[in-house]
């Protein structure tokens, strides 16, 4: 149980941070585009 609840902390991580490289490579192409 507590195996599988540190993977699953560990797993989300890596989800938040492959959602924010998301972004700020959108981001980085909307303000290309802008300018």
């Amino acid at each position: 149980m507590l195996k599988r609840s540190i993977v699953l902390k560990f797993s989300s991580s890596q989800v938040l941070k492959f959602n924010l490289i998301m972004n700020f490579n959108l981001v980085s192409q909307l303000i290309q585009q802008l300018s």
